[in-house]
């Protein structure tokens, strides 16, 4: 298993966070996904055999928000 945290272009409500971790948690190989809204974070457990960064990515474009490089 495999932890990566996706920073997101904008704070989603209540209703889109949901929709992001439906979306994720649809994908093969991923076993957890908890978006924190305070932080615009997205955690998601996954994978690797299954599942990639790209792949991960590309489902939170799908559900309305990009990635976006990290602060660190």
């Amino acid at each position: 298993m495999r932890l990566n945290i996706y920073r997101i272009n904008a704070t989603p409500d209540e209703n889109c966070a949901r929709r992001i971790e439906a979306r994720l948690g649809s994908e093969p190989g991923v076993h957890r996904v908890k978006v924190s809204r305070a932080v615009r974070q997205v955690c998601v457990v996954f994978d690797p055999d299954f599942a990639t960064d790209q792949g991960l990515a590309a489902a939170i474009a799908h559900a309305g928000y990009r990635v976006v490089p990290s602060d660190r």
